[in-house]
């Protein structure tokens, strides 16, 4: 009995005379249940980048983000380490704009299309070019660098 009532729970049927569609998706009629089993989650639930936090862990000469400040956002510490990178919260460099390669880089700083983000291999990720900039630390969509 209870067999037979799970199957007619999840009796198939047709529709456009094509495509098969479980009834329950239909059972209401596409309306918002009246009495949700669980309640509506906030809106959005998709993640947009990550999260908008200073790393405890990063400094350049021994100074935190904080104590650095926005002036310093676009130097770099002696590992080639970008700060707005780090310092997202500090930097206001926060959501999906922080994963995006950057416009402006060309490797050692030639500016030829072929030195671009969108045109560098994959294999440059794990590189600085010679001026001392990590490939990464700019092509950030193109080497994974927010890794969403």
């Amino acid at each position: 009995e209870r067999l037979s009532s799970d199957l007619n729970l999840w009796q198939k049927k047709w529709v456009n005379d094509t495509e098969f569609v479980d009834n329950c998706i239909y059972s209401n009629n596409n309306q918002p249940t009246a009495n949700p089993d669980f309640p509506p989650s906030r809106a959005p639930t998709m993640k947009i980048g990550p999260r908008c936090i200073d790393d405890h862990n990063f400094h350049i000469d021994g100074f935190k983000c904080t104590a650095l400040g926005k002036a310093y956002c676009g130097q770099r510490d002696k590992n080639g380490r970008m700060m707005k990178n780090y310092c997202r919260k500090t930097c206001n460099f926060c959501g999906r704009r922080s994963c995006k390669d950057s416009s402006f880089f060309y490797f050692n700083g030639i500016r030829k299309t072929y030195n671009t983000c969108e045109k560098l291999g994959m294999w440059k990720c794990g590189t600085k070019d010679k001026l001392g900039r990590r490939v990464d630390e700019y092509c950030r969509t193109k080497c994974n660098f927010c890794r969403l």
